[in-house]
């Protein structure tokens, strides 16, 4: 059945292709923005107390380097535990007269929040020395400390979140003492009014007469709300916003070449095949496990010593990714991918031949994130379909967007 094989392309069914392929994206898309409207469309939430929590590093290279990765972890591990957060910038490293969070706090945000957490970092050669102490606010005494170092590599955040818990169960008493709150998310929260710290106006501190009830400021997706006091900053500035939720549901589109390699090459050399992906991750601190379905539409056209046919390979299978890497920054994804695989041959004479076999996919790539949702992913496959008496196989490097949801 192989003997047909080679590279013309008929301009029709290529055009039938992508329009079936913008079709499919414009279906995800509305899908997707659906999806977002609901989620905006968020209720009150529960939290067990007020968090105000200061990072701070203690030299040019730790503000350098990992001042976002101090503040995401704290502020995520201190969600993870139902605490309300705010985030206010502390002294630079520079400042050496700093020795307490209430020496610097206006007294009108110290009188709204539960406690307060500083969060103190520095460069140690090889590792980054975490330094975490937690505050009454009223009387300014430091209840609990602990002090971590970690090596700065890629878990570096979860060393962070090891510190952070370890303080959190310490002072768990003294959390299980509030009473729970409601915290309502606000599409317009309150604009800032600032008036100076008392250390010479190193940072901005309050108003001085901040409203009784603490809103969430909404991001910029409205999924992970953040509370803030009227006229305190939400975020340090320079300092990345906290991370999202963590999200289950991936659905990627895309197309690639299908370049024939061995006996197939023979007949033909040039296949396009458009491609989707559903998938169900498995979310882990730095990496995520994927399992999902994989469908594709491969064509080409194929001419033998006697005869030509246009061939369809349809494969419909399980597909297996990891992936490896901060959500919001490039990460590496392996891909195994395999199932049954229908093979749909129409010759010149119009004679029409069916079968199943077995095919099988193997990838590397990286994906690219695009905002919060969206995604580029290009990956480097190899694809093969076990056609008797001689395997269709080949190299396929495509080009997929992808939705998280």
């Amino acid at each position: 059945m192989v003997e047909f094989l080679c590279v013309q392309t008929s301009s029709s069914r290529v055009r039938r292709i992508e329009m079936i392929v913008v079709l499919g994206w414009l279906i995800v898309m509305l899908f997707a923005a659906g999806s977002a409207h609901g989620q905006n469309s968020a209720t009150t939430i529960e939290r067990r107390g007020l968090i105000l929590a200061m990072n701070r590093a203690l030299d040019s290279e730790a503000e350098q380097l990992f001042r976002g990765v101090v503040a995401q972890s704290v502020r995520w591990g201190l969600e993870r535990q139902k605490l309300a957060v705010i985030e206010q910038a502390a002294p630079s490293y520079n400042v050496t007269t700093f020795q307490n969070p209430t020496d610097v706090l206006d007294s009108s945000i110290t009188g709204q929040v539960d406690f307060i957490l500083l969060t103190e970092y520095a460069s140690r050669g090889r590792e980054l020395e975490i330094r975490m102490a937690w505050y009454d606010p009223q009387s300014g005494e430091k209840t609990e400390e602990v002090i971590r170092r970690g090596r700065k590599n890629l878990v570096l955040d979860k060393i962070i979140r090891e510190a952070l818990n370890e303080l959190l169960v310490a002072v768990e008493s003294s959390i299980d003492s509030l009473e729970p709150r409601e915290f309502i998310p606000v599409d317009n929260p309150v604009p800032a009014t600032t008036a100076d710290f008392k250390t010479s106006g190193a940072v901005r501190g309050v108003a001085t007469n901040p409203a009784q009830v603490q809103p969430y400021s909404p991001g910029s997706n409205g999924e992970i709300p953040s509370p803030l006091l009227p006229g305190s900053e939400a975020i340090r500035p320079g300092v990345e916003s906290a991370p999202e939720r963590k999200r289950h549901f991936e659905i990627g589109l895309g197309c690639a070449p299908f370049v024939a390699t061995g006996a197939a090459s023979e007949y033909f050399k040039l296949g396009v095949m458009p491609v989707l992906n559903l998938s169900y991750l498995f979310q882990g601190d730095l990496s995520r496990f994927g399992l999902g379905l994989y469908g594709g539409l491969n064509y080409f056209t194929a001419t033998g010593g006697l005869a030509s046919a246009e061939t369809f390979l349809i494969p419909m299978g399980v597909s297996l990714r990891y992936e490896i890497g901060s959500e919001r920054y490039p990460s590496v994804i392996f891909g195994i991918t395999t199932g049954p695989a229908l093979m749909m041959m129409i010759s010149s004479t119009n004679e029409t031949f069916l079968g199943l076999t077995f095919f099988g996919r193997g990838s590397l790539g990286v994906r690219l994130p695009v905002g919060r949702t969206f995604a580029l992913v290009i990956e480097a496959g190899y694809d093969f379909y076990w056609e008797q008496p001689h395997p269709i196989m080949g190299f396929s490097p495509s080009v997929s967007t992808t939705i998280r949801l």
